[in-house]
């Protein structure tokens, strides 16, 4: 994977621990707060291709449904 220090092996996926999910959480507060400061009217999170975020926060997942 590219970066801006150079090629690096892409990292093996993990699941997060609950300190993570806090801190993701947090992070994504701190980035909206700075956004509505600096003049943004609202801020969208997306979650790229076949709805991620809503993936996890659905009650039911359809097999072979996006």
């Amino acid at each position: 994977m590219f970066t801006a220090t150079g090629m690096h092996d892409i990292p093996v996926p993990r699941e997060l621990s609950q300190e993570d999910i806090q801190t993701t959480i947090s992070d994504f507060r701190k980035a909206a707060a700075a956004a509505i400061e600096a003049g943004a009217d609202g801020v969208e999170i997306h979650g790229a291709n076949g709805y991620l975020i809503n993936q996890f926060l659905g009650e039911k997942i359809s097999k072979g449904r996006g």
